[in-house]
């Protein structure tokens, strides 16, 4: 440790001399007896990058970004990155490194940037994998972002990998069942199925010993009657029309405004919300009737895939 600590003093000496060569050459020492401390590493690239030296530059701003990273100074380390995006532009590796950073921050809205900056990079390389891997991240962080979701699935058809396309439908069907937009819910599980017919997920096993218990451990007293596929998507709602993209651009700004509120956090896992506005029952003659409404109701959630608000 002596021994750095010397070694430091020497460097810093040289540099005030005007002897950058010298000074690089004594931390080059430092660096190769497993120094790493990253102000070192800052304070050589800043050194290289004011001779011209830009390559070895970037290499040891790198170098410091991977030890704040270890020592979980992500700030430190997002200011670094800074600092080589202003030299090479366009590196790609350090955006997906800053959204990262951003998302360990806790800064989503950032992390979604950057990381969409490295999927478009991505693309105009046409490698369309790598631009999947962090997309399929970014839908993690901002789980309704449909535009996105839409992208996702013309990449995978681009890409030859229908069945990534045809699992993000169904992931998407199956969020807006949730919601109670079973029309819409149908469309997109048809896409699906004729994108990629193998991708479908596998159902839940259907208990064989009466009908379902609910969260009171009573049990429905009333069977769900089957509601065909055609009754459900002549409700009401329609599906939009998704969003056309004539090229490999990403609206950043749209896409990230889109992931912005509660649903850019990533959610805790095993929560689900079960607080959710349900349509009013119909005025009810008798007690009867009512009755038959909320069983209609419950085959239509059934039908639809939502099981928890069929129950």
């Amino acid at each position: 440790m002596d021994r750095n600590v010397a070694i430091k003093k020497k460097a810093q000496q040289l540099i005030q001399k005007g002897q950058i060569d010298a000074a690089l050459a004594e931390f080059d020492k430092l660096f190769a007896q497993g120094d790493k401390d990253p102000y070192d590493f800052i304070l050589v690239a800043d050194l290289l990058a004011k001779r011209g030296s830009m390559q070895e530059a970037v290499r040891r701003y790198r170098q410091a970004v991977e030890e704040y990273t270890r020592a979980e100074l992500f700030k430190n380390a997002i200011a670094v990155c800074k600092k080589i995006l202003r030299i090479s532009k366009e590196d790609l590796q350090i955006h997906r490194t800053l959204g990262e950073l951003y998302a360990k921050e806790g800064l989503y809205g950032d992390a979604i940037i950057h990381y969409l900056e490295f999927a478009e990079g991505s693309i105009r390389r046409q490698d369309h994998e790598a631009a999947l891997d962090v997309i399929e991240t970014v839908l993690a962080l901002s789980p309704e972002n449909d535009e996105l979701s839409e992208k996702f699935v013309e990449i995978a058809v681009r890409a030859d990998q229908p069945e990534r396309g045809g699992k993000e439908l169904y992931r998407r069907a199956d969020r807006l069942a949730r919601g109670g937009r079973a029309a819409e819910a149908v469309e997109l599980r048809e896409r699906a199925s004729t994108l990629a017919p193998g991708s479908a997920p596998e159902p839940a096993p259907a208990a064989d010993d009466g009908p379902p218990s609910l969260a009171d451990g009573s049990f429905s007293a009333t069977p769900a009657t089957p509601v065909p596929a055609e009754a459900a998507r002549a409700a009401p709602q329609e599906a939009p029309s998704p969003p056309a993209f004539g090229s490999a651009g990403f609206d950043l700004d749209q896409i990230a405004r889109a992931g912005e509120g509660e649903d850019a956090r990533v959610p805790e896992p095993g929560v689900v919300s079960l607080h959710r506005e349900e349509p009013p029952l119909p005025p009810a003659a008798d007690k009867a009737d009512a009755v038959g409404t909320h069983a209609e109701l419950a085959a239509g959630y059934l039908s639809a895939g939502n099981r928890e608000l069929a129950a």
